[in-house]
């Protein structure tokens, strides 16, 4: 089966307020929630002041203010109606982030999708960045020789070997190699940082904090999606990189291992996935 994975990106800076409250009203909602969400977005304004000189205030009509309590709940609403227009191809929705997912059987629906999606982009005063959209297609190794090397037929976006979606990098053949490479990579440059703070008197039980908060923190991101598509040698690459964290004192000697960890994390997951 060869299935493609078009990353888009599309800002939502431009997201007009008016047709945002006319989506918020289609739900059924309290008209003091309601009332309470157009006047938190009313009434804010933007100038610059630069070399002692202001310049005149405009209103701010468009956007999603970012960082604020209700930011990701403008943007559900906002692309609730983006839709796939093909049956059986799906869509794949995140904050500036957005994968159309195409199965083989659904080869030839790939630019009836690409217009779909700058169609709605348009409609809402948004923009589909095409420079920093790519395809990545997946492929089993039959038929991988015969299509990975095409163009890719889509306008403006290039085929790529690999993809980093929400931070984990996938290669076309669900290979993450170089995934772990980067991760191996960033925690030696920590332990380097770690050793600088060594050195300055920083003490081991603040290292080992910083380390769990750093290292380990980036090292178990979202392994529930990728640790299964890992080489041997691979994990033990990231257990050498926790072993030598031990020897120079930055993990304690009792502390679990990547394994475990990731075991800790399919658990976590799964007894959610049990409440839903």
């Amino acid at each position: 089966m060869i299935t493609y994975a078009a990353g888009r990106r599309i800002t939502f800076d431009t997201v007009r307020h008016f047709q945002l409250f006319h989506k918020f009203a289609q739900f059924d909602l309290p008209d003091h929630i309601y009332n309470w969400l157009v006047n938190f977005f009313n009434n804010h304004s933007h100038c610059t002041v630069f070399h002692e000189q202001k310049s005149l205030q405009l209103d701010i009509t468009a956007s999603i203010i970012q960082g604020s309590a209700i930011g990701p709940n403008p943007f559900v609403v906002t692309a609730g109606d983006l839709t796939p227009a093909v049956s059986g191809n799906s869509l794949c929705k995140f904050a500036d982030d957005t994968y159309l997912i195409i199965p083989a059987s659904n080869e030839s629906s790939r630019n009836i999708e690409l217009s779909n999606i700058q169609n709605w982009a348009k409609r809402n005063n948004l923009n589909l960045n095409s420079d920093k959209s790519s395809e990545i297609l997946f492929a089993d190794s039959n038929r991988r020789r015969r299509h990975v090397d095409e163009p890719s037929l889509l306008p403006g976006i290039v085929r790529c070997r690999s993809l980093k979606m929400l931070g984990v990098i996938i290669g076309d053949n669900f290979s993450v190699t170089q995934h772990v490479q980067r991760l191996v990579a960033s925690s030696a440059q920590t332990h380097y940082a770690l050793r600088v703070l060594h050195c300055h008197g920083l003490n081991t039980a603040a290292l080992q904090h910083v380390y769990r908060a750093t290292v380990v923190a980036h090292l178990t991101y979202a392994t529930s999606t990728w640790h299964g598509f890992t080489k041997a040698s691979e994990r033990q690459r990231i257990d050498r990189v926790m072993d030598c964290a031990r020897r120079l004192g930055y993990y304690p000697p009792d502390a679990p291992t990547f394994g475990d960890l990731c075991n800790t994390a399919d658990d976590k997951l799964f007894s959610k996935a049990r409440l839903w």
